[in-house]
């Protein structure tokens, strides 16, 4: 049985003297067997805490190992990246920029162009005063709320529209 039914037949042995089946008319459980139910619905809570904190243990511990492969493929990513920097400076340095092939793979250059900003401010200014330019200009606009300031002045007993302070319930498992 799940806490519910468990709970559903407590009440009704409290209730009724005793529970049923309603499908068979049977009956489950008579003024007797409270003291077994409330242990079973006792029971049944310790084992679903328990099942919980395992699972939470599993967890952990796969965030532990899932992070500690992300560690070391970042760690990799890093060396391969300083490798190729170093490659890179040796080949540039020695004027080697053509295409050679080796065993283990094929090192190359291609041309390539990029936008170099000098100064942002300076930029952002120019797009700003020139209606012709002025569309390569994004600005971003964000919205926060501080929500700290906002709690300490409903709690200091001052209004403020579409917030309130609610209490919750949370459910701790040690």
């Amino acid at each position: 049985m799940n806490l519910y039914e468990i709970d559903k037949n407590i009440k009704d042995v409290i209730d009724r003297g005793y529970s049923f089946n309603e499908e068979t008319g049977e009956i489950l459980f008579e003024t007797e067997d409270l003291k077994n139910l409330e242990m079973a619905l006792t029971d049944k809570i310790n084992n679903i805490v328990g099942y919980i904190k395992d699972l939470e243990i599993e967890t952990k511990a796969l965030e532990e190992v899932a992070q500690d492969y992300e560690n070391r493929a970042t760690s990799k990513k890093k060396k391969a990246e300083r490798l190729k920097e170093y490659l890179d400076s040796y080949l540039k340095a020695n004027n080697m920029y053509d295409k050679q092939e080796y065993k283990n793979g094929v090192v190359s250059y291609r041309s390539s162009k990029s936008l170099q900003i000098d100064n942002d401010v300076d930029l952002e200014n120019f797009l700003k005063g020139n209606d012709e330019y002025s569309k390569y200009l994004k600005e971003k606009v964000t919205t926060s709320f501080d929500k700290k300031g906002i709690t300490e002045e409903l709690k200091n007993g001052n209004e403020i529209p579409f917030c309130q302070i609610i209490e919750k319930q949370n459910l701790q498992i040690k």
